[in-house]
């Protein structure tokens, strides 16, 4: 299973200079999860592996409500 969610990517416009900021889809798998802290604009989500942490359009409660849900029994018996 993988969550789908949107990330907040921040770039610099080489011909302009001006800071870009918008969301691009992005997905990643919640066995990686280490943790998640709350953010203006969602959630800045902590992966094992990654390099650095990343801002998600999750909010707090939302993608804290998807972690519980992996964690029941009903969904560990279905794998």
């Amino acid at each position: 299973m993988r969550f789908k969610t949107k990330i907040l990517v921040i770039e610099q416009d080489e011909e302009t200079g001006k800071r870009l900021e918008y969301w691009d889809k992005f997905e990643f798998d919640p066995t990686k999860y280490i943790s998640h802290l709350e953010h203006e604009h969602g959630s800045v989500l902590y992966l094992s592996g990654a390099q650095h942490p990343f801002v998600i359009q999750f909010s707090f409660d939302e993608l804290s409500n998807q972690l519980d849900f992996l964690n029941t029994f009903e969904f560990i018996n279905l794998n």
